[in-house]
């Protein structure tokens, strides 16, 4: 026999077991295939192509459930998987630490997070029953601006947005607002996130660096117009200070003069010297009150015994007390305690307090000064049983000439100056001058100074 006509031989390598189970497998693979498409004959065709491996169209279908059965599940798993993504994101836009809001192309807000709910004052409610972002909106024609933008579909970025929460509070936010189609809406209806970004404080701290610069300014200019006043006061001063001199000595000469002068014409030169004082008198107020204002009051500290230049005010002011019927009187724990102070300024201050305890005293009334230490520092108390005042007038108490009615009273002289610069003239010397007073009792002024050590 020759190699042409010789039968092949079998393969020794194929196992004829494994050879039926794959032919009977590919058979009920194409079997399951026909029915998964509806072709229940042609399923049928190859679960007969094997009869002698037991296959039958129950195979077929018992594997056709199989599969489907694991299709379910995977579509299952698939949707949990896609409803927990879902309840991720939804959680996330409602955590977000900014405020976010969703927005049909109508501009209606449809979704709220917590932050957009309680920065803005949002009712739920009304969230869903659908709340235009105008309502947000404190300038009507930013609705307008945005409107048709929105309609290009692109991502939008509007700075400097003022929004109006519901309760009536003012925000001021950097809008992004972003293309999210969502899928609850019609087919009309694309939707946007819009989230808010808060530059409210941002705002108010620039208001108030703003403010800041602007009262900086106002202040550099009250500045320069002070400086300016206090030289023409200083100029006008000396100009009025030298011919008021003039004037005195000449009435003081007149009034001198040998032979005297009749009778008259002495009373006359009498009121030009008593009006020349004054004037003279108003002028240099004015001066201190102009120096005290710019904080250049001069002042030579030393120790000043307080004790005995009460005393010697007390005797200087004896006429006039006793005039009105005032008894004075003084009270001192230490008759040596010393002031650091400027002895002109201590006795200007005592001068001043003194003269008003006695002009504005009751007849038969009474002024006490009180001197004692208090810590390091030195009290004077000057309390007098006057008419006192009303807690509206001591509110008023210091200020440059308010008289507090008294100008009223041509009987009781005065310009207003006196107790603002005897105030002022205690803090330069780093003191303090305070009143207290109850109507119809008295009033008491407190002088502390700095004790000398």
């Amino acid at each position: 026999m020759s190699e042409a006509t010789r039968p092949p031989m079998p393969n020794p390598r194929i196992d004829p077991a494994a050879a039926r189970a794959a032919q009977r497998a590919l058979h009920l693979a194409r079997a399951v295939e026909a029915l998964r498409q509806g072709h229940l004959a042609t399923a049928r065709r190859e679960v007969d192509a094997v009869p002698t491996e037991g296959l039958s169209l129950d195979d077929a279908f018992e594997l056709f459930h199989t599969e489907i059965a694991a299709q379910a599940q995977q579509l299952r798993d698939d949707q949990s998987r896609v409803e927990r993504s879902l309840d991720w994101f939804a959680t996330l836009f409602r955590t977000l630490p900014v405020a976010a809001v969703m927005l049909d192309r109508r501009l209606t807000i449809t979704h709220v997070n917590d932050c957009a709910e309680a920065e803005l004052a949002l009712d739920p409610e009304s969230v869903r029953r659908g709340l235009p972002l105008r309502r947000l909106l404190a300038r009507d024609a930013d609705e307008l601006h945005l409107l048709p933008r929105l309609g290009h579909g692109a991502a939008l970025r509007i700075d400097e947005l003022t929004l109006r929460a519901l309760d009536g509070q003012l925000h001021w936010v950097d809008a992004r607002i972003t293309p999210a189609p969502y899928a609850e809406l019609d087919a009309e209806g694309d939707a946007f996130l819009c989230v808010f970004i808060d530059r409210t404080e941002r705002v108010a701290l620039q208001r108030v660096q703003d403010r800041v610069a602007q009262v900086q300014r106002e202040r550099e200019i009250a500045q320069a117009a002070n400086h300016a006043k206090s030289l023409m006061l200083a100029r006008v001063s000396h100009e009025l200070r030298t011919p008021l001199h003039a004037i005195l000595g000449f009435s003081e000469m007149l009034r001198l003069a040998d032979p005297p002068l009749p009778p008259q014409k002495l009373e006359w030169v009498s009121h030009i010297e008593f009006a020349g004082k004054h004037l003279l008198a108003l002028v240099e107020e004015v001066l201190d009150l102009n120096q005290a204002e710019i904080g250049s009051l001069p002042l030579a500290h030393h120790a000043v015994r307080v004790t005995e230049l009460a005393r010697q005010m007390l005797a200087l002011h004896e006429v006039s007390a006793r005039k009105r019927g005032v008894q004075l009187s003084l009270s001192s724990a230490d008759p040596d305690l010393m002031v650091d102070g400027e002895h002109t300024r201590v006795q200007q201050i005592l001068d001043n307090l003194l003269s008003n305890a006695v002009k504005y005293n009751r007849p038969d009334g009474e002024v006490v000064v009180t001197v004692q230490p208090e810590g390091r520092m030195v009290r004077i108390d000057v309390t007098d049983t006057g008419r006192g005042m009303r807690p509206d007038q001591l509110e008023h108490l210091f200020e440059a000439f308010n008289r507090l009615g008294a100008e009223a009273r041509p009987e009781v002289p005065g310009r207003g100056l006196g107790l603002h610069l005897a105030r002022s003239m205690a803090r330069a010397m780093g003191g303090e001058l305070q009143a207290t007073s109850i109507p119809d009792t008295g009033s008491c002024f407190t002088l502390r100074l700095r004790r000398w050590e």
